[in-house]
């Protein structure tokens, strides 16, 4: 049973403007670091904060796993992952967007040279951004219903592969740069004569 007047019954409801929502950019790097994109005031590197959060983020996935918490395990592993691959964005200037840890390294500079089970683990870890958190990710039941002590396991193996991969571009001098190595034997060579 309809109300009111059949002209109103047939009329149209006026349409809100609605703003548009805005997509985040396609690309997980959303804006050069080092400067604010709005006041141009230089702002510190984070990095090390980044790296640092995700080898906690690790801990408590290996805590997990021992605590029976699987599925906190993968989420937490895939967290720190993500976190550490973050960190490498910081560091050569750049705010990286998302939380693919595939998409991440697929978007760091030479990422065809890293070895392709890198790309395998993080395929894995993404897995458990959702499933690992939310019943409606499963037909039923709740997530620890559905995660095993193996695969926590390999979760916190994959994020550990990732984030010394990482740690190796963090905070590692480059292969190629004889200046580094040359710098570090000047700098013990004046301490010794002092």
């Amino acid at each position: 049973m309809r109300c009111g007047s059949p002209k109103q019954q047939t009329a149209k409801r006026p349409r809100r403007h609605r703003t548009p929502h805005r997509n985040p950019p396609l690309s997980p790097i959303a804006s050069p670091r080092g400067t604010s994109l709005k006041t141009g005031v230089s702002m510190a590197s984070r990095h090390a904060d980044w790296f640092r959060q995700g080898q906690r983020d690790l801990a408590h996935a290996r805590r997990a796993t021992q605590d029976g918490d699987y599925e906190w395990a993968c989420f937490a592993a895939q967290q720190g992952a993500e976190k550490a691959v973050k960190a490498v964005f910081q560091k050569i200037g750049a705010e990286a967007w998302g939380h693919s840890v595939t998409v991440l390294l697929e978007a760091l500079p030479n990422s065809s040279a890293f070895e392709p089970d890198l790309l395998d683990a993080a395929k894995e870890l993404d897995k458990h951004y959702i499933p690992a958190r939310y019943p409606n990710s499963h037909p039923q039941g709740a997530p620890f219903e559905y995660y095993t002590r193996g695969e926590a396991r390999r979760a916190v193996s994959n994020a550990d592969k990732i984030i010394a991969f990482c740690s190796g571009l963090l905070f590692e001098p480059p292969q190629d740069d004889p200046a580094a190595s040359a710098g570090d034997g000047d700098v013990e060579e004046s301490a010794s004569r002092d």
